[in-house]
């Protein structure tokens, strides 16, 4: 039996980097489809970061960036069937994983696989010079995330602003003139 080392979203990530790697003529899934999965959607963790950090840059040049950089990659056609991860990419999960473990967290999740892009020369490159998203601002942007809160279950990420998901900020309303 294997130990359980990822959380349900970073399984879930992993996959949809193969699909996309596949579903664009590439046989090897590279940090860049990583990346771009990870700042896909209104609620990724990229775009969470992006939303919070204090100077952030807009995520639409992110992903119009990292876009651009699959676009330019050689495909093939027809497309493979399967897509691996590539030996870079299996270097960057491997980060990840040393990152969890210095967090004290059980599980590599998606905060620790987007700290271990940085650590990709290419993907270092777009988001902190190209971009403008810096790794201290990720860092202090997910701590903030996360409240201080470890990486003990598959469905850790779920928690994450959990507040803001679920609550109702009467002050903020208050403030808007919604409620006296």
């Amino acid at each position: 039996m294997t130990e359980r080392t990822l959380t349900d979203a970073s399984t879930k990530a992993i996959q949809q980097c193969l699909d996309l790697a596949r579903s664009n003529g590439h046989a090897m899934a590279e940090p860049l489809h990583m990346a771009s999965v990870l700042f896909d959607g209104a609620t990724s963790i990229g775009s969470r970061v992006c939303t919070r950090a204090e100077g952030a840059p807009d995520i639409m040049n992110i992903r119009k960036a990292l876009q651009s950089r699959i676009l330019k990659r050689p495909a093939q056609q027809p497309a493979p069937l399967e897509a691996a991860a590539s030996n870079t990419l299996s270097q960057v999960l491997q980060q990840a994983k040393k990152l969890s473990k210095a967090n004290d967290d059980a599980l590599v999740a998606l905060d620790h696989i987007l700290l271990a892009l940085y650590s990709d020369r290419e993907m270092n490159e777009v988001l902190s010079k190209e971009s403008g998203l810096s790794k201290k601002m990720v860092q202090k942007t997910v701590e903030e995330l996360r409240g201080g809160r470890k990486v003990t279950s598959a469905s850790a990420e779920e928690t994450y602003e959990a507040l803001e998901k679920y609550g109702i900020d009467l002050v903020q309303q208050a403030a808007d003139g919604k409620i006296d």
